[in-house]
């Protein structure tokens, strides 16, 4: 979302080109109108897409700016939990279905050729 609204108002030369509210609303809710597809909403029939956060994270403060504060100053640290099509992959900030040194060992071996490029 940062980067969107960022390049909005680049592309524009024009700082005020999108508030932080509209880009929120275009990266969440207004999403699955604009794709037609079910998401971007809580509801029966939609698909269940959700990002919990920690309101104490400091990129997050002050909690009465907090649709500013996800869209520029969020930060990873914040994310405590995430549910993509109604399954759980974080839970309180750990991957639920892959281990993250098996990740590790899969990144390893794609780069290992990098290095001799």
């Amino acid at each position: 979302m940062r980067t969107a609204a960022l390049l909005q108002k680049v592309h524009r030369t024009d700082g005020q080109a999108i508030d932080a509210e509209t880009c929120f609303a275009l990266g969440t809710r207004t999403a699955g109108r604009v794709l037609q597809l079910p998401i971007g909403r809580i509801a029966p029939g939609y698909r269940c897409d959700l990002v919990a956060l920690d309101l104490d994270d400091p990129s997050l403060w002050p909690v009465q700016a907090l649709e500013k504060n996800v869209v520029y100053s969020l930060s990873p640290r914040a994310v405590t939990d995430v549910v993509v099509d109604g399954q759980e992959v974080v839970a309180a900030r750990r991957l639920c279905h892959v281990a993250l040194d098996e990740i590790q060992a899969r990144v390893r071996d794609l780069t290992r050729e990098w290095r001799r490029a």
